[in-house]
């Protein structure tokens, strides 16, 4: 999603290049719906399996204190989720530190009833510390994880269980006069295993549990007035007062490029109520009134091509989200 952004920018800095108009860059936080929904309203058991190979410590805070921090943090996202379904927790036996293979799978599920079971598989941290210095007095360090969690899921509805890794990089920088001022500067080791561990559950959490993100999008200012009245009135949060003006523009304006940048902009208005079929049909307005005024294909085009892709995708995802019943939509910053 950092890459679809970064070519928003991109894009809406070509828009304001070839065009007189100026152009306004916002962000929703949306809801995404996780790689595998828990269906049913069963209990769900999460279940320990994380041996103790990878040595006796992270930083300063001991290995099994990790864990253990890593599995209340999951327990914690389960619990507290849009599921608002019981949860129990297991420790195995004899902790593999593996995914669950399928015959174990089978006894996992017979003896504990046939619930959605999320077993804990896999849990490394490490740690990379980086110093280096930019002239004679001056020293940038940076502290890492390298993280990876596995966990396996299996459901009674599926076929077989389904292993998932999730592996990523967290850092912190600071700088100093001195290494060792750079080095002692960085957080407390022990307040970076806890961002690190809450880092990567949520991560993990994303599998099987709905996931805010952030999208960028775009809206059309221009001089005319009435637009940036209606600007005002986006800015001051008054996003309904602000639809009225560009859907007034729309309707009583013959500039193919003003009828487009109001379009454009209801879209927007309308995604932003999850109205995701209005945003579509407001888009592809928008599109359309941009291809008549340009013989060539313009950052205006591209943009709107690629928000009506963006706009399928979220339609998909709604239908996901409400089959489960876990639907909510999301908020501009």
């Amino acid at each position: 999603m950092d890459r679809i952004r970064h070519c928003i920018l991109i894009i809406a800095v070509g828009i304001a290049a070839a065009s007189c108009s100026s152009l306004r860059y916002v962000e929703y936080d949306i809801i995404r719906p996780p790689q595998v929904l828990l269906s049913g309203n069963t209990p769900i058991a999460v279940i320990y399996n994380m041996d103790e190979s990878g040595g006796e410590t992270v930083e300063t805070v001991p290995a099994d204190t990790v864990r253990s921090l890593y599995s209340g943090l999951i327990l914690s996202s389960v619990e507290n989720s849009i599921y608002s379904r019981p949860v129990e927790f297991y420790v195995m036996d004899a902790p593999t530190g593996r995914p669950i293979e399928e015959g174990h799978a089978d006894t996992l599920s017979d003896y504990l009833g046939q619930k959605p079971i999320i077993t804990l598989d896999k849990l490394s941290l490490q740690p990379v510390l980086a110093v280096d210095t930019l002239d004679s007095d001056w020293y940038v360090s940076m502290r890492s994880y390298m993280l990876e969690a596995g966990i396996t899921m299996i459901l009674p509805d599926a076929n077989g269980p389904m292993p998932f890794t999730v592996s990523d990089t967290i850092s912190w920088q600071s700088s100093g006069y001195s290494l060792e001022e750079a080095v002692t500067s960085l957080p407390p080791q022990h307040e970076t295993v806890m961002e690190a561990l809450a880092y990567i559950s949520d991560k993990v959490s994303g599998i099987y549990l709905p996931y805010t993100e952030k999208v960028g999008r775009i809206y059309f200012v221009s001089i005319y007035p009435l637009m940036r009245k209606a600007d005002k009135y986006w800015k001051e949060g008054k996003y309904d007062e602000a639809s009225y003006l560009w859907e007034y523009v729309f309707e009583n304006t013959t500039n193919k490029a003003l009828q487009g940048k109001a379009a454009a902009n209801m879209a927007i208005y309308e995604e932003l109520n999850d109205r995701y079929e209005e945003a579509i049909m407001w888009a592809r307005m928008a599109f359309a009134l941009f291809c008549k005024r340009s013989n060539i294909y313009d950052s205006h085009i591209a943009y709107m091509s690629d928000y009506i892709h963006q706009l399928k995708i979220r339609v998909k995802e709604k239908t996901v989200l409400d089959n489960g019943n876990i639907y909510c939509g999301g908020e501009q910053e």
